[in-house]
């Protein structure tokens, strides 16, 4: 949350994207979408200058490099209703991410300087990893292998003739409503699979 010396209009909400590819170390990078939720604008509403506060919100969302030691792992001692063992999430993010967090947060605060509205941090905090309920980018696409598992077709680089049809495709975490992102790739991976399959180019 960031404290400002004026009120500012919250609506319609800002996104802050992430930056080009040109200006960020590959796979870390991270975006920013203001807070817009009904008790927000109730808020203002309430003070008395419908939809101006003087503070402003903001959740910031990064990548990182994927490690080996990231994942799903099986857990004996949490199971299944059918007694099959359950699933622990292990994610240990590198401080190389949590600098990515921070400068973005600081990009933030240079541009509202810059509009003259005298930002102060009032609360900042990074949450651990599993707290999202939208995980996603777990076998990213990109052009290089070193870098993602699936091409812009959503196919494995090691095994052409797999797609993977889900948000684990993406290139970078989804700040929420990730659904229909994940079936329009996964149509278009498998229409082009199946295309490629009936002309024998596969």
């Amino acid at each position: 949350m960031i404290h400002l010396d004026t009120r500012i209009s919250i609506h319609p909400p800002a996104y802050v994207s992430r930056p080009s590819l040109d200006r960020a170390e590959p796979l870390y990078a991270a975006a920013a979408a203001q807070w817009s939720r009904t008790a927000t604008r109730a808020k203002s509403l309430l003070s008395g200058s419908p939809g101006r506060l003087p503070w402003i919100g903001f959740n910031i969302f990064g990548t990182m490099a994927p490690s080996r030691e990231n994942g799903l792992v099986l857990c004996t001692s949490r199971s299944a209703a059918d007694g099959s063992a359950g699933l622990a999430l292990h994610i240990r993010r590198p401080p190389k991410s949590e600098a990515v967090l921070t400068q973005t947060r600081d990009e933030i605060l240079d541009m509202l300087d810059r509009a003259r509205v005298g930002p102060r941090s009032h609360i900042w905090k990074i949450e651990e990893p599993g707290n999202s309920v939208h995980f996603a980018g777990t076998c990213r696409m990109h052009t290089s292998p070193r870098f993602g598992m699936l091409d812009a077709w959503s196919r494995m680089h090691a095994v052409p003739n797999v797609v993977v049809a889900d948000s684990s495709a993406f290139t970078t975490g989804p700040e929420k409503n990730p659904v229909l992102t994940a079936m329009a790739l996964s149509a278009r991976g498998s229409d082009k699979l199946a295309r490629d399959l009936r002309s024998g180019n596969l």
